[in-house]
Formats: C-alpha cells, sequence, structure tokens
C-alpha cells in the first residue's frame, strides 16, 4: 500500500504497531477463551471475532517488508482478507449498538448466522479472486504486498481488484457506520430520559466504530494519494501504514480499559496463583460474585431465566427469548448454559436489575443491554 524508500523506515512503521496489535488482539482472544462465561456476552462474542481478525492481520503485517513471492502473497491475502472482515464485524457491533438502542432488541441467532457466512466468507473471497488476473506483490514500488499487475494482466486489472476486493468494501463500511451512528445520536437527543441501560451499551461499543474510521481513513486518502503520484512524501504517507496496522492494540485498550468484568476477572486469576492467606482468598471469592453479578449482557440463546420488562402500552414483554406469545409480547422459555452455577447466576442477576426491570421505567429503548 505505502511506500517509503528505507526498508528500516518501513519495517519499523509496520513491525511495532503490529506487534502491539498481535500482543492485545490475542489478550482479548484469550481472554474469551479462558474465562467461558465471557462467552455468554453478545458484544464480547463481536469483539473476539474482530479482534481474532485483527490478531491473524497483525501476523502477515508484523512480516513488514518482504523479499520473496511466495511471502508477498501470503502478506497480502492475509492482509486484505483479516482486514475486510475485522470491520465488517465492525459494521456488526455498529448495528448491535444502533437496534439496542433504537429498538430495544439483540441480534437475534438467525442474523448471526447470515453474518457469520458474509463476515468469514466474502473476504475470502476477495481477497483470492484477483489471483485470477492478477498477483500479490510490490507493484510501482509498493512496500505493502498489494494487488500487483502479472505480464498478463489487463490494465483495468489492478485498479478493478483494488477496488472490488478492497477499497470500496472499507469505504462502504465506513459510510454504513457513519449513518448509523448518525441516526443513534439523532435517537438520543429526541429521548427525553436516557436510562442507565442505553447509556452503559452506548459507552461499552461506540468507540469500536470510531477507532475503525479514525484508523482508515487516513490510510485511504494517503492510499489514494500514491495512487495518483509515487513520489509523496513519506510524512504524508506514514498513517496509511501505522494506523491500520495499530487498530488491533486500540480495539484491545477500549475492550479492556471498558470492561471491568474482564480485568477483575484477569486479576483473580493472576492472584489465585499468588494468595497464599485464607482472608485474601475469601475476598477473592467475594469479588467473583461481584463479577457474576456485572454480567448483563447475556445472548438470547444462553438465558436460562424469563426475564421482562414494562412495554410502553403498560403490559410486561419479556426480555429475552424468541417467540411470540398469544398477546404479541416476545416470549419463550430459554435454556441455560451448562454450568452448574447458573441457577446462582441467573439469582444474582435477576436481583441486581431488580431495580431496574420493576423501576417503572417505560419505552423500548431502556429494556435490554447486550
Amino acid at each position: 500500500m505505502s511506500a517509503f524508500d528505507d526498508d528500516t523506515q518501513i519495517n519499523l512503521s509496520m513491525t511495532i504497531p503490529s506487534s502491539l496489535s498481535l500482543c492485545g488482539s490475542f489478550l482479548v482472544c484469550l481472554s474469551y477463551v479462558v474465562f467461558q462465561d465471557l462467552r455468554r456476552l453478545r458484544y464480547v462474542e463481536l469483539v473476539f471475532y474482530m479482534s481474532f481478525n485483527d490478531m491473524i492481520a497483525s501476523i502477515g503485517s508484523v512480516m513488514g517488508v518482504t523479499h520473496t513471492a511466495e511471502a508477498c502473497t501470503f502478506q497480502g491475502i492475509v492482509t486484505n482478507m483479516n482486514f475486510l472482515a475485522s470491520i465488517l464485524w465492525c459494521v456488526v457491533v455498529t448495528y448491535q449498538l444502533w437496534l439496542v438502542i433504537t429498538s430495544g432488541k439483540m441480534i437475534s441467532n438467525s442474523e448471526m448466522r447470515i453474518f457469520h457466512v458474509f463476515c468469514w466468507g466474502f473476504p475470502v473471497l476477495a481477497a483470492l479472486l484477483p489471483l485470477i488476473n492478477t498477483t500479490y506483490g510490490h507493484d510501482n514500488g509498493n512496500t505493502w504486498c498489494f494487488i500487483s499487475k502479472t505480464d498478463d494482466s489487463p490494465s483495468w486489472a489492478v485498479t478493478f481488484w483494488s477496488l472490488a476486493s478492497f477499497y470500496l468494501w472499507i469505504l462502504l463500511a465506513i459510510i454504513v457506520m457513519t449513518v448509523l451512528m448518525a441516526d443513534l445520536f439523532i435517537k438520543l437527543r429526541s429521548m427525553p430520559h436516557t436510562s442507565n441501560i442505553v447509556s452503559n451499551s452506548l459507552k461499552k461499543l461506540i468507540f469500536y466504530p470510531i477507532v475503525f474510521i479514525i484508523c482508515w481513513i487516513p490510510s485511504y486518502i494517503c492510499d489514494y494519494k500514491y495512487s495518483q503520484d509515487s513520489s509523496v512524501q513519506e510524512s504524508t504517507n506514514i498513517s496509511g501504514s501505522i494506523l491500520p496496522c495499530l487498530q488491533g492494540f486500540l480495539l484491545s485498550i477500549i475492550f479492556f480499559y471498558q470492561n471491568v468484568v474482564v480485568r477483575k476477572k484477569w486479576a483473580i486469576l493472576i492472584s489465585s496463583y499468588l494468595v497464599t492467606t485464607p482472608e485474601l482468598r475469601d475476598s477473592l471469592v467475594s469479588s467473583v460474585v461481584l463479577i457474576e453479578s456485572e454480567i448483563d449482557y447475556i445472548r438470547p440463546s444462553e438465558r436460562s431465566t424469563e426475564v421482562f420488562v414494562n412495554n410502553p402500552s403498560g403490559t410486561r414483554d419479556w426480555l429475552f427469548g424468541s417467540q411470540k406469545s398469544s398477546n404479541g409480547s416476545v416470549g419463550g422459555s430459554i435454556t441455560g448454559v451448562n454450568s452448574n452455577n447458573s441457577n446462582v447466576m441467573d439469582n444474582i442477576y435477576r436481583e441486581s436489575h431488580r431495580s431496574q426491570f420493576d423501576s417503572g421505567t417505560s419505552g423500548k429503548n431502556s429494556s435490554i443491554e447486550l
């Protein structure tokens, strides 16, 4: 993508931020794997998918400048495929935030199946289809392996595949996220009262699309300038390499900063290997209970209780479920997770939110968190 004259500067602009992103994304993925109850939370699931793609993309970009055709092809396919998949999952995160605040709903399991097919399958096709009549290389002095012409490539091939397999979708993703966030803030301004649930949901998720937009708009502009004039100065071009490589690290900072649950779980896990006194062990047990009571972003398919809230008509609707009851409200019995502590956790969950459910707050905008 971007080019510099000095390989050392190029490598530093790619390998340092990519290494940070690789470590940060790995820790997010490790949190999802180690702490099984976090898998019940929809927003953690979506952030995991983003971080997984960022981690794989960082493996490609941390290679820096490649000097063989095989390594260059590997870097081009891995970075294009996973950066695109990551930003598509960020669109899903933005949609989930918009859906919660505007409709009081979570993404359904049927919708998630569609997102899985598109967000995983399409980037694979987008990365491989250019190989029909182009390749991945350092065409025109590019130092980040990207779509490059071959001896048999038509004159239009590089431009077409650069847009059709990557840049067009990055631009559309940025536009969709911007439109959703604009509509979100317009609706928030019209709300007479913003509940704690809405505020917490906004705080947890709004920074993810903002980071992606900040990372990719400068890169988009720099790459466009370079495509028009390969002699652009490296000071103008540097953000085109650094910011995309840094996105996984920035997203991991958001994830750990905004989630006291995850931070406490790591503190407990690490401390459990160091604690020797009964008093400290009791303190850790109390913290575990506190953590479980804070987990309020459970996916519909993982709920083992039927939780309901007040709707605008004054009747009570089911908060989790996928079937319509006789009076038109959403309802249905949900099967719980396979955990010895699931009933205790559900009681903690229900008790910790009793004030929200029974406070008389009405309106679809305040009915649910992720």
